[in-house]
C-alpha cells in the first residue's frame, strides 16, 4: 500500500473536497509494468483515511484479490469538512461538491478519473 498526492489530480485546480493523500494498492507484477487491471474502491461515510487509517483499504479483501487477478486497486479519500457541510467525509451524494455531483462534470468524479488516467485507464 502507498499513498499519494491526490492534490495532482484537481480538475482545472478546483477544490474536489479530497484528502491530500489517496492510497493505491499494487501487486507486484503491476508495479514492475505488467498491464493490470484496476478497481476503484470508495470508502463510506467516516471510513477515509482521516478517519481509520489504512483499514478500510487494507481489510475490505479487494488486495487480495487484485494479487491473484493483477489489479490494481485505487482507493481515493475524501476529506470532512463544515462548510460545505460534510463532517462525516462522505462522497458527494447529496450535491455538496456542486450541481454536476453526480455527472461526469461532478468535480470529485473528474478528480478520480484523473486519477485513473493516470495510471493507463482511458479518460472518456
Amino acid at each position: 500500500m502507498s499513498a499519494f498526492d491526490q492534490d495532482a489530480y484537481r480538475p482545472d485546480g478546483a477544490d474536489a473536497f479530497l484528502d491530500s493523500a489517496g492510497l493505491l494498492y499494487q501487486p507486484a507484477r503491476c508495479a514492475q509494468g505488467e498491464p493490470c487491471g484496476l478497481v476503484i474502491a470508495f470508502h463510506g461515510c467516516e471510513q477515509n483515511s482521516a478517519a481509520i487509517g489504512e483499514t478500510f483499504a487494507r481489510d475490505n479483501g479487494l488486495n487480495r484479490w487484485a494479487d491473484v487477478y493483477d489489479t490494481v486497486v485505487l482507493y481515493p479519500q475524501t476529506r470532512s469538512s463544515y462548510l460545505p457541510l460534510n463532517p462525516k467525509a462522505c462522497w458527494d451524494w447529496w450535491g455538496y461538491s456542486g450541481a454536476n455531483y453526480d455527472t461526469r462534470s461532478g468535480v470529485q468524479l473528474r478528480a478520480v478519473a484523473n486519477m485513473a488516467a493516470a495510471l493507463g485507464a482511458p479518460l472518456q
